[in-house]
């Protein structure tokens, strides 16, 4: 399907009720917002990774979420691709007023995204609070980077 295509059946998805053509501007619009319109009537499988996760979260934004449960958006990125996915996150989160749930093992975005922390380790809450909390608890830094190292 076209970048396009995978929006609108997103939209068609939540039963808005909205014609075919209406779903479909209202789609780009979407696209316009994610930088994407240019690329509407290309196949996903023709885009890079960062694209593809920008069709991936027009899909979900086409549903009109309160909420959005987001698993491992910055899997596979490069570094330059983090930053501009953390500046897409920010600008949904105050843009769209949309509240973010995520999983997630990249650090650096974790740091600069998240207001509060929650982390496991072996399905087992060690450590929750803000990020700046979290670099701090001994108890984080030797579940992931072993014991005597520091962030």
């Amino acid at each position: 399907m076209t970048v396009l295509e995978n929006v609108v059946v997103g939209m068609v998805a939540n039963g808005s009720g909205l014609s075919l053509s209406d779903a479909k501007k209202r789609a780009y619009e979407i696209l316009e917002e994610l930088r994407l319109s240019k690329k509407a009537d290309v196949r996903v499988r023709e885009l890079n990774l960062q694209e593809k996760k920008s069709v991936e979260l027009g899909r979900a934004l086409a549903l009109d979420p309160k909420v959005l449960l987001i698993d491992e958006y910055m899997s596979g990125l490069n570094p330059v691709e983090v930053d501009w996915a953390i500046e897409e996150l920010k600008r949904i989160n105050r843009d769209r007023g949309v509240t973010m749930i995520w999983i997630e093992h990249v650090l650096r975005a974790v740091m600069r995204l998240a207001e509060r922390v929650i982390v496991l380790n072996f399905g087992s809450i060690i450590a929750e609070g803000s990020p700046s909390d979290i670099a701090k608890s001994a108890e984080v830094v030797e579940a992931y980077l072993g014991r005597g190292r520091a962030w």
